[in-house]
């Protein structure tokens, strides 16, 4: 099930709101999460609890071992260490961030304040958390 039908399903957004994203969407080429953020229809909460819906909305040790050293060191260590977070993909102003609990809002914003980027949280276990940051960090 795609992120919109789960928004609609649970009665977060009007369908209209979600057609008007989807335009969006087509002509950008932006993430439907991003777009109905950005129109301020949803809340981050909202989009990573309907994330977490989806099969697979976490992120795997195996996927963790292959990030690029790069887009995990957006992170300062010590935020990543004391947070138990990893940074996956950057685009743009945006880093997709893997947390233990990708709820903690409080963790989300100390991430941008740090980076001057958009966080957008996916959930990953702390154990592979800790393990791939041990990794990732020990080369720099």
């Amino acid at each position: 099930m795609k992120l919109g039908q789960i928004l609609l399903f649970r009665n977060l957004i009007a369908r209209d709101q979600l057609r008007e994203a989807l335009r969006r969407q087509h002509e950008t080429g932006r993430p439907v999460g991003e777009i109905l953020l950005r129109m301020g229809v949803i809340s981050r909460a909202d989009i990573v609890e309907a994330l977490l819906a989806q099969p697979k909305a976490s992120v795997s040790a195996s996927a963790l071992a292959k990030l690029n050293a790069d887009v995990v060191r957006s992170v300062p260590r010590p935020l990543a260490e004391r947070h138990c977070c990893l940074g996956l993909v950057r685009s743009g102003g945006h880093l997709v961030l893997a947390m233990e609990d990708p709820l903690d809002q409080s963790v989300i914003t100390e991430v941008e304040e740090a980076t001057q980027l958009c966080v957008l949280p996916v959930a990953a276990s702390a154990g592979d958390l800790r393990e791939a940051i041990a990794a990732k960090y020990a080369s720099s």
